[in-house]
């Protein structure tokens, strides 16, 4: 399995399949993710702070061999790609928190 997040093989893309709305102070969607040449569902939160939350489903687990995202050694690498694809950030944090 490539290891590496930051070769442009191994994450191709980020789309918004939905829009889940408001949850506490930031904004919560559904993510397609494609990984390592897999399509992967994430949901993924965020607020103005810079606090994010990512909540992937069991398959990429298993293929990332963890039993949290959190334990990925590049979760960190894997959050700033995934929130750098997604367009207009700003627009969707003001849109959903008023």
């Amino acid at each position: 399995m490539p290891n590496e997040l930051n070769d442009d093989k191994n994450i191709i893309s980020v789309s918004i399949i939905d829009y889940i709305g408001k949850v506490e102070d930031g904004v919560a969607l559904l993510l397609s993710v494609m990984i390592f040449e897999e399509l992967y569902e994430i949901a993924y939160w965020f607020n103005h702070k810079g606090s994010v939350r990512i909540v992937p489903e069991e398959k990429m687990l298993k293929k990332l061999k963890v039993d949290s995202i959190y334990n990925y050694e590049k979760v960190e690498d894997l959050v700033m790609l995934i929130h750098s694809q997604i367009p207009n950030v700003d627009q969707i944090l003001d849109e959903f928190i008023k």
